[in-house]
């Protein structure tokens, strides 16, 4: 993990990056299941899931996304909790009008996990803002799941937000599965800040 984390690094700097955001992620096997892991001696695994998530500095500014990949085929409980996963980001994104509590986009995923029954294997909020610094308000919470309100938790979304959608599920000493994308508001609606989709990846 600590050698894959080393390498996304040196491609920041290649590419032109001034820096990571915050240390890399990257979790293998069952380390996914952890939801803030740090990257560890741990060997990259076959036949397991693979989570990265990561962001790079670029003019000063901040990126953070996640992409859960598969290293050969993926068991079909696998592939099910995914498309769960999946479906729920756009589910989530399809919330970001201007106007809306940004609170509503954490309900609809919660809500969505909870038809699936999974709910209780989603760990933290559905995202937060990014900009100068990689955790910045809002936080994307729904306050009615028995958390501390804090302040700017639950503002009304206006062109110019950039935040974070990263639903997950995790499945102790199973696997996890995270899904990451930067969003920005203009014109009214959400665009999402990312040239790599969402579709499950699987790596021989």
């Amino acid at each position: 993990e600590l050698n894959l984390r080393g390498f996304l690094v040196s491609k920041i700097f290649e590419l032109g990056g001034e820096g990571e955001s915050f240390p890399a992620i990257v979790a293998s096997g069952k380390n996914s299941a952890i939801p803030h892991w740090q990257s560890s001696n741990s060997k990259i695994q076959m036949n397991a899931p693979l989570l990265i998530d990561m962001g790079m500095i670029w003019k000063g500014y901040c990126t953070d996304f996640t992409r859960t990949l598969h290293l050969g085929e993926p068991t079909s409980e696998f592939k099910k909790i995914y498309e769960i996963v999946k479906t729920d980001w756009y589910k989530g994104f399809e919330k970001v009008k201007r106007g809306i509590l940004v609170s509503e986009i954490d309900k609809t995923i919660r809500e969505y996990f909870k038809t699936k029954e999974v709910d209780n294997f989603f760990l933290h909020a559905t995202g937060h803002g990014i900009g100068i610094e990689v955790h910045e308000p809002p936080r994307i919470y729904y306050q009615k799941i028995g958390h501390k309100k804090r302040k700017n938790d639950t503002p009304i979304i206006e062109d110019g937000m950039v935040f974070t959608i990263e639903p997950g599920l995790y499945f102790p000493n199973k696997f996890g599965i995270r899904l990451e994308n930067i969003v920005f508001v203009e014109n009214g609606k959400g665009e999402i800040y990312s040239e790599i989709d969402l579709e499950l990846k699987i790596l021989d």
